[in-house]
């Protein structure tokens, strides 16, 4: 028989199992917490950079509006303006068809447009044949279908003549426009 002697302290064994438990505890935790951690992160970057995309898109919008807005205004007043010069009338090309008809500028006392197809002046002549003329020449434009004489005064210096000219309103937009 052999006896065994062993003068050591027999040592308990310890129970590695709640420590590594534990520990496992911990390093699963530490990792859960700092995924979470990361993730947090990475979601909050994209949701500034998604933020920064949309403040982006809402002023791309907005410019995008502002210049259809001005596209529609500019188109409506295009439309406008088409209107205004179809139907505007060339008053002032008359005007200056009757200026060029005097000898002097000064001659015309009165100009007035009283509808689209009339108008009245009163002119100054040093003598009666230069009314007649003058006369003549207004009825030789192309656009002019009467001219009235509805008097003449003796002022100081000759004679003060009222006449009342009318025309064809078509025929003075397509002469007038001819020329322009």
């Amino acid at each position: 028989m052999n006896v065994e002697i062993n003068f050591l302290e027999k040592k308990k064994k310890r129970n590695v199992a709640p420590y590594l438990i534990t520990f496992l505890s911990i390093l699963f935790l530490s990792l859960v917490v700092g995924a979470t951690f990361f993730q947090g992160k990475l979601i909050s970057n994209e949701i500034a950079d998604n933020t920064k995309e949309f403040t982006q898109l809402e002023a791309s919008v907005s410019d995008y509006q502002g210049n259809l807005a001005d596209q529609r205004n500019l188109a409506h007043l295009q439309k406008t303006v088409d209107k205004l010069l179809q139907n505007s009338f060339p008053t002032v090309s008359i005007y200056q068809d009757v200026l060029k008809l005097l000898e002097n500028e000064d001659q015309l006392l009165y100009y007035q447009q009283n509808t689209q197809q009339q108008f009245v002046l009163e002119t100054k002549f040093t003598n009666l044949d230069s009314v007649t003329v003058f006369i003549s020449e207004l009825l030789e434009l192309t656009y002019v279908t009467d001219v009235h004489l509805d008097g003449v005064h003796l002022v100081e210096k000759g004679y003060e003549a009222n006449l009342t000219v009318t025309f064809d309103e078509t025929a003075v937009k397509k002469e007038l426009s001819s020329n322009e």
